[in-house]
Protein backbone atom coordinates (compact mmCIF):
# COMPACT_ATOMS: atom_id res chain seq x y z
CA UNK A 1 0.00 0.00 0.00
CA UNK A 2 2.79 2.42 0.83
CA UNK A 3 4.41 1.77 -2.52
CA UNK A 4 1.18 2.60 -4.32
CA UNK A 5 0.85 5.87 -2.42
CA UNK A 6 4.48 6.75 -3.12
CA UNK A 7 4.14 6.07 -6.83
CA UNK A 8 0.97 8.17 -6.90
CA UNK A 9 2.82 11.00 -5.19
CA UNK A 10 5.63 10.73 -7.72
CA UNK A 11 3.07 10.77 -10.54
CA UNK A 12 1.44 13.90 -9.14
CA UNK A 13 4.81 15.59 -8.68
CA UNK A 14 5.81 14.66 -12.22
CA UNK A 15 2.55 16.03 -13.66
CA UNK A 16 2.79 19.29 -11.77
CA UNK A 17 6.45 19.66 -12.77
CA UNK A 18 5.44 19.04 -16.38
CA UNK A 19 2.91 21.87 -16.19
CA UNK A 20 5.45 24.21 -14.63
CA UNK A 21 8.32 23.20 -16.88
CA UNK A 22 8.75 26.57 -18.62
CA UNK A 23 8.56 28.44 -15.32
CA UNK A 24 11.01 25.93 -13.84
CA UNK A 25 13.49 26.42 -16.68
CA UNK A 26 13.23 30.20 -16.36
CA UNK A 27 13.86 29.96 -12.63
CA UNK A 28 16.82 27.67 -13.29
CA UNK A 29 18.33 30.18 -15.71
CA UNK A 30 17.84 32.95 -13.19
CA UNK A 31 19.39 30.83 -10.46
CA UNK A 32 22.41 30.04 -12.64
CA UNK A 33 22.94 33.75 -13.33
CA UNK A 34 22.62 34.56 -9.64
CA UNK A 35 24.98 31.70 -8.83
CA UNK A 36 27.74 32.87 -11.17
CA UNK A 37 27.38 36.42 -9.84
CA UNK A 38 27.74 35.03 -6.32
CA UNK A 39 30.88 33.16 -7.37
CA UNK A 40 32.37 36.32 -8.84
CA UNK A 41 31.46 38.43 -5.82
CA UNK A 42 32.40 36.06 -3.00
CA UNK A 43 34.39 33.02 -4.03
CA UNK A 44 36.99 34.61 -6.30
CA UNK A 45 38.09 37.30 -3.78
CA UNK A 46 38.26 34.60 -1.10
CA UNK A 47 40.47 32.46 -3.34
CA UNK A 48 42.74 35.43 -4.05
CA UNK A 49 43.01 36.17 -0.35
CA UNK A 50 43.94 32.56 0.35
CA UNK A 51 46.57 32.59 -2.38
CA UNK A 52 48.21 35.66 -0.86
CA UNK A 53 48.77 33.78 2.41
Amino acid sequence: MKRVILSMKNQITYISLDKQQQQQQWNQGNFNTWNSNLVRAVVQPAVRALKKD
